[in-house]
């Protein structure tokens, strides 16, 4: 762990303009693996968002699994927990 921190402050000193981790592989590795580095950056936004979606989703649909009579007043449970997913994802989205 040390030694990551030194190389990363050796590049900072080096170059100030250094501000992302885009930034710090391009420096390290050359021009070619910036985009390599922000798609992996943005592969990994998208499945933490898919688990916040998930986890998200089947917290809001507990209550109709808790309380049957509220999934037998309404009469579409399945449909309940489809319509939590799509409002999360939308929450999430905007």
């Amino acid at each position: 762990m040390r030694y990551s921190a030194k190389v990363l402050a050796r590049f900072i000193v080096a170059d100030p303009a250094v501000r992302t981790y885009a930034d710090i592989g391009r420096k390290a590795f050359g021009n070619r693996s910036t985009h390599f580095i922000s798609l992996l950056f943005c592969m990994e936004l998208f499945t933490v968002t898919v688990a916040l979606v998930t986890l998200y989703a089947d917290s809001l649909g507990e209550p109709t699994t808790t309380y049957p009579a509220l999934s037998q007043l309404t009469g579409f449970q399945q449909k309940w927990s489809h319509l939590h997913i799509l409002l999360t994802f939308i929450k999430f989205l905007v």
